[in-house]
């Protein structure tokens, strides 16, 4: 795929990814869940996810001075927080009895918390219901083989030019602003 001149890698999105997890029948739910499921698998994908993506770009990627742009997307994702914290209110999972995709979508982003909530040592703290969440996750034999694999692997941490346009190539473009490909 090529945007704005700038070859892009290609990946499958994670709800398409989670909806073909629907055809397999891994981590689906039961019949009767299954509409809650996708429910919240479309919160996470096009809320959480998003939102924190945004917190964590102008907090840590984009020019300083944008506090407008960090303050609006940090009240956004600490909404989401707040969202899926009261629907987990005496749940151990967001949907049903067991481990699903919306889990696992959802652990994606809060295992990051973190960097999305810059300068908080417990950035989960203010909502018990998530610390909780991330209890029990964190605890799934599969999570642990995630961190495993997360820490094998040394990120580069520094977030300088070469970072910024390998992140960002449509802002590093040479097609001229205004101009579409």
């Amino acid at each position: 795929m090529v945007r704005r001149g700038v070859p892009q890698p290609c990946s499958i999105p994670r709800p398409s990814f989670s909806i073909w997890l629907k055809k397999t029948g891994h981590f689906i739910g039961t019949a009767q869940d299954r509409p809650q499921i996708l429910s919240w698998l479309m919160f996470v994908a096009t809320g959480r996810g998003p939102f924190s993506g945004q917190a964590l770009h102008f907090q840590h990627a984009a020019p300083e001075g944008l506090d407008y742009a960090v303050h609006q997307y940090r009240r956004e994702a600490e909404w989401h927080y707040q969202v899926l914290n009261d629907h987990l209110e005496g749940r151990s999972f967001i949907v049903g009895d067991h481990y699903t995709i919306v889990d696992i979508s959802a652990w994606g982003w809060l295992d990051r918390a973190a960097r999305v909530m810059k300068g908080e040592d417990r950035p989960l703290e203010r909502w018990p219901n998530l610390s909780r969440f991330m209890d029990i996750m964190n605890a799934h034999p599969a999570v642990e083989r995630a961190h495993t694999i997360m820490n094998s692997h040394a990120f580069k941490t520094v977030m300088d030019q070469d970072a910024r346009q390998a992140m960002y190539p449509t802002s590093f473009s040479s097609v001229p602003k205004g101009t579409v490909s």
